[in-house]
């Protein structure tokens, strides 16, 4: 551990290793960007692995094209298994990950929960939810949420939310006011950019497909 806490890494490869706790892998905004870190991180530095609670596995092939382990415990999401938050646990334990990021409400708590039975690994929940509203939202959903707010003191070192609205509501919500971070998604400007040339085709387009009244 160096000053503020935090793990330097494995001190035989210099590398610091971090397991990724999702809810699932399919083609949805949080596991995107998921996906997009992981295969953005200095490979030299970070070794990264994934473990989808469920087994909806779309995105695991291109996770492990960019030398990601990937992993499912199985979870059903209609019926929570506490035997299967008991092996989370032991597969902390055997890969002894320098830190455990955690995505969305139900991975936050299992993941907290596993890693607490692991031994002293540090958690950065990741939330991905901007408003929380009954009609919307399952009552399973909410009845979580509340859980992590009360467990954001203890069982979280950090708690990013993925824009300024969602820290708010979270903020509100009680989650530990001085965990949370504002780590907004990011993009590669690269591949999202104005394009003159399509601009023009798109237009050309539409202009022909319009109907005469």
């Amino acid at each position: 551990m160096n000053g503020s806490g935090w793990p330097h890494g494995n001190l035989k490869t210099n590398m610091i290793k971090v397991m990724h706790i999702i809810t699932t892998l399919g083609p949805a905004g949080a596991e995107t960007m998921l996906c997009r870190i992981a295969s953005g991180m200095d490979g030299t530095r970070f070794e990264n692995e994934v473990v989808s609670l469920t087994a909806i596995l779309d995105l695991a092939e291109r996770m492990q094209q960019v030398g990601v382990r990937v992993r499912t415990l199985g979870m059903r999401t209609s019926v929570p298994n506490p035997l299967l938050v008991m092996r989370l646990a032991q597969w902390i334990r055997e890969s002894k990950p320098d830190v455990i990021h955690t995505w969305m409400y139900h991975a936050n708590l299992v993941g907290a929960l596993a890693a607490r039975l692991a031994g002293n690994v540090p958690v950065v929940w990741g939330i991905h939810h901007s408003a929380l509203d009954p009609r919307v939202d399952k009552r399973r959903t909410m009845f979580v949420n509340r859980a992590c707010a009360v467990l954001s003191r203890k069982f979280a070192a950090r708690v990013v939310c993925c824009s300024a609205a969602s820290l708010r509501v979270h903020r509100n919500l009680n989650y530990a006011a001085e965990k949370l971070e504002l780590i907004p998604n990011g993009f590669d400007l690269n591949q999202v950019k104005p394009d003159p040339t399509a601009r023009v085709s798109v237009r050309q387009e539409l202009a022909s497909q319009r109907m005469p009244f």
